[in-house]
C-alpha cells in the first residue's frame, strides 16, 4: 500500500491482517474437539493447546489417540487436566511408539501423584520420548519422589520443565 504522498505505510496490510487473524481465531473457538481431533487424523503432531476441553474433551482425545498413534508430539497445554485425566492420558499415549515430546503446561498434573506415576510408566516404555514440558502444573513436594524415579529410571536423555 502507498500512501498519497507514495510511501509505502502497511498499515491497511496489518490491519487486514488483524482482522483475518481474529475471524479465524474465532472461527477455531466455536469448532467441537472432535473437530480439532478429525483435522489432525494424518499429522505427526497433535496440537490442543488451550482449548480448554476438560474431563469431556479429555476422553474424546484419549479414544482419538488409542485409534490413531502415530503422534510424534503432542500439545495439551491449558486445557483443565488433572492428574488423574493425565494418568489416563498417559496409558493412551504407551500405544504412540514414534511420541518424542509431550507439552503439557498450564493444567492441574500435580493435583493427584498418580499423573506423574503414569508419566513414569510411559516413558519407562517408551525411550523415545525426550522432552516433557510440565511448567505451571501445581507439582508440589508431595510429587518429588514420583519425579526423582521417574527421571533416574528413563532409559534414555530426558528433559523435563518444571519452571
Amino acid at each position: 500500500m502507498t500512501s498519497s504522498y507514495g510511501f509505502y505505510t502497511g498499515n491497511q496490510e496489518r490491519e487486514s491482517y488483524k482482522k483475518k487473524e481474529q475471524q479465524s481465531i474465532k472461527q477455531n473457538s466455536n469448532l467441537k474437539i472432535s473437530d480439532y481431533l478429525e483435522k489432525q487424523k494424518t499429522l505427526s503432531n497433535l496440537a490442543l493447546g488451550d482449548l480448554l476441553f476438560g474431563k469431556e474433551g479429555l476422553q474424546q482425545v484419549i479414544n482419538f489417540i488409542k485409534q490413531f498413534n502415530k503422534f510424534t508430539t503432542i500439545n495439551v497445554r491449558g486445557n483443565d487436566i488433572s492428574g488423574t485425566g493425565f494418568a489416563e492420558l498417559c496409558e493412551a499415549l504407551i500405544y504412540c511408539p514414534s511420541l518424542t515430546k509431550i507439552s503439557a503446561e498450564w493444567n492441574s498434573i500435580g493435583s493427584d501423584p498418580a499423573g506423574l506415576s503414569a508419566l513414569q510408566r510411559l516413558i519407562q516404555k517408551n525411550s523415545r520420548i525426550s522432552w516433557v514440558d510440565l511448567r505451571n502444573n501445581q507439582i508440589g513436594t508431595k510429587c518429588t519422589g514420583i519425579l526423582s524415579k521417574l527421571v533416574s529410571q528413563a532409559n534414555g536423555p530426558l528433559y523435563i520443565d518444571l519452571r
